[in-house]
């Protein structure tokens, strides 16, 4: 019994061991700045209903961080904070449908030391009168 014990209380510490490098490591590469001159991203947002992308960035960015994705007609997939995904989901979007309207936006974030672009912040933000691009 005593060795059973003891064989769960390791296996538990090398989990949270494997754990905790796996969280640190995401945090490097996907929080470690190349440069401190943003970039900027210009586009509409296109409102994805289903995201199943399953990477190991969308797993840090959105379990750990708690960022949600967002998309821009230029192809680009950029990480929000909570806050700014509201600011540009602000309803749902067969609402904003029905209304007539979509969002266009300036992204910037700093480039990334391993490739990529860190979380993004809204620049600037602007309502057009135009349907929204809804995709499944």
């Amino acid at each position: 019994m005593a060795l059973r014990n003891n064989v769960i209380k390791q296996l538990a510490l090398i989990s949270a061991g494997i754990i905790g490098v796996y969280l640190i490591v995401c945090f490097v590469v996907y929080r470690l700045p190349a440069s401190e001159e943003p970039v900027n991203f210009e586009g509409r947002i296109i409102y994805k209903l289903t995201e199943s992308t399953g990477t190991h960035r969308q797993l840090f960015e959105e379990l750990v961080m708690r960022n949600r994705i967002i998309r821009l007609d230029d192809g680009g997939v950029y990480y929000v904070s909570q806050r700014d995904h509201e600011i540009l989901w602000p309803e749902d979007p067969n609402a904003m449908h029905d209304k007539g309207y979509t969002i266009k936006t300036t992204l910037k974030a700093p480039k990334l030391f391993f490739g990529g672009y860190s979380k993004v912040e809204i620049a600037a933000l602007q309502v057009l009168s135009e349907a929204p691009v809804i995709k499944e």
